[in-house]
């Protein structure tokens, strides 16, 4: 699933999961640019740690079902 990107300005970026069901892995991957269309060509970057923003983010999550 992917989010629509958002306009956060430039701001440390932290993302939270809530996990509901065992045994099934997430991954949470986002992307960000100066503008939304630069964040729409972007690479995916897995998430690990929060990240300052460029100004625009999207998030993409992908499971292993």
């Amino acid at each position: 699933m992917v989010s629509e990107v958002i306009n956060t300005g430039a701001l440390t970026m932290e993302l939270l999961q809530n996990v509901y069901v065992s045994g099934d892995d997430v991954f949470l991957k986002y992307r960000h640019g100066s503008s939304a269309s630069a964040c729409e060509v972007a690479s995916w970057n897995d998430y690990t740690v929060p990240f300052m923003s460029l100004g625009f983010v999207q998030v993409r999550i992908e499971s292993t079902l």
